[in-house]
């Protein structure tokens, strides 16, 4: 483990309950989940579509 983990806060279901927006609690660790943006979602839908098209 990084030294930086190691002295990061922990928190627990309890504490994640509480807080506004999304988040993920990865072992006591928070993590904020932001929604992609449209631009994000076309270029990886053009990129499943070439995938998807090379497959066949």
């Amino acid at each position: 483990m990084s030294l930086i983990l190691k002295y990061l806060p922990r928190y627990t279901i309890k504490d994640y309950e509480s807080w506004e927006g999304k988040w993920e609690l990865v072992e006591g660790i928070p993590y904020a989940l932001a929604s992609p943006t449209f631009k994000h979602q076309r270029i990886v839908g053009k990129l499943f579509r070439y995938i998807d098209e090379q497959l066949e």
